[in-house]
């Protein structure tokens, strides 16, 4: 791997991380559904509460109604897929 990807996959972990520790308000390593449903409010967005059922269970790949940092990596990657 070439340093300049390198640094541009390290980078774009640390923002994902901090975005997601940003959702954590309880800081437990995970994000629930009134994590995620107020941090949409905060940025001004109205999500139906099945739009965010929806959400979790394509996310919560183990079925433990929350999201980890794992889980919170792979929208990441269906995001960067679904453009290329």
């Amino acid at each position: 791997m070439s340093p300049e990807f390198r640094t541009f996959v390290q980078e774009t972990e640390r923002e994902l991380l901090g975005l997601f520790k940003s959702i954590d308000h309880n800081n437990d390593g995970r994000i629930s559904k009134p994590e995620l449903r107020d941090a949409l409010r905060r940025a001004g967005l109205a999500v139906p509460n099945s739009s965010l059922d929806s959400f979790f269970a394509e996310v919560d790949t183990n079925n433990d109604g929350t999201i980890s940092f794992e889980e919170w990596r792979y929208v990441y990657e269906l995001d960067a897929r679904s453009r290329s």
